[in-house]
């Protein structure tokens, strides 16, 4: 699941694009220093159901984690409030 073509992603479909997108976020479970480097790159691509999925994910593996920089907060923040966006899709605001 950790290829770098992610060919895997793009055979599903809407909400399995997502959930599939965000179970990388089990994968990097309270690893907060490889994660963010791995689940940036999907946060970007232009579709409305990966960068949900991946916003999900990043959630997901910062769960639990205790840290005052709060890495969650510094890795979402940009995405659900910045209105100037290439993309800015409202699945992903609404997440």
């Amino acid at each position: 699941m950790t290829d770098p073509n992610r060919s895997w992603l793009h055979k599903h479909k809407d909400q399995g694009k997502m959930s599939a997108a965000a179970s990388l976020g089990m994968i990097y479970l309270g690893d907060v220093d490889e994660g963010p480097g791995k689940m940036d790159p999907f946060t970007s691509i232009d579709d409305e159901w990966i960068p949900g999925g991946a916003l999900l994910g990043i959630g997901i593996f910062c769960s639990g984690v205790h840290s005052e920089y709060d890495p969650a907060l510094a890795l979402l923040r940009d995405h659900v409030t910045s209105k100037n966006k290439v993309s800015p899709h409202s699945l992903t605001r609404s997440l």
